[in-house]
């Protein structure tokens, strides 16, 4: 996420509400997302929480749900960050951090002088 907040360069404008606010935006759903599933697992697979012993059947759900599940997820997430288009080993990327660096001492050079000016 921070990387491509990283990219404020092109547009010299800060956004990072708008990029953790679209996060969110995604999460929070995911997160209903999943609580729904883990009940509906549990329910197709009989588990009963008034039992002390479960049956066969509720145990697989139960690691189904905190096992294959997420591995599934993971190998997804995997596959997905390997595309990812920034590589903090390229070459581009280093530059790209060079001119950050140099747009915000430029930003606060500016905001310090403009301090300066205020407390004459």
């Amino acid at each position: 996420m921070m990387d491509l907040i990283d990219e404020e360069f092109k547009t010299n404008l800060r956004r990072e509400g708008c990029y953790f606010g679209s996060g969110s935006l995604f999460t929070k759903p995911a997160q209903s997302i999943a609580a729904a599933l883990t009940g509906f697992i549990l329910v197709l697979t009989g588990y009963n929480q008034e039992l002390v012993i479960q049956s066969e059947f509720a145990k697989f759900g139960i690691k189904l749900n905190i096992g294959l599940i997420p591995a599934i997820l993971w190998i997804i997430g995997i596959i997905i960050l390997f595309k990812f288009p920034i590589d903090g080993s390229s070459a581009e990327y280093k530059e790209m951090k060079k001119r950050l660096e140099l747009l915000h001492d430029k930003k606060l050079d500016f905001y310090l002088s403009k301090e300066q000016e205020g407390s004459r």
